[in-house]
């Protein structure tokens, strides 16, 4: 199974700078919320790390 980036803002969020691809399978998404920082989840506000919305 494969995502869409551009369906999960947080997943698009994490992927910034990190990837270039539009389309990640589970593996490759699971290694970037595994290499999501402390300043990752701060810059994306109470609202988005905070809501299920965006989330795999």
């Amino acid at each position: 199974m494969t995502y869409l980036v551009g369906e999960y803002p947080v997943l698009a969020r994490l992927a910034d700078g990190r990837s270039e691809a539009t389309s990640l399978d589970a593996r490759a998404c699971r290694r970037l919320y595994m290499l999501a920082t402390a300043a990752d989840l701060r810059a994306m506000g109470r609202e988005s790390a905070g809501s299920t919305t965006g989330w795999l």
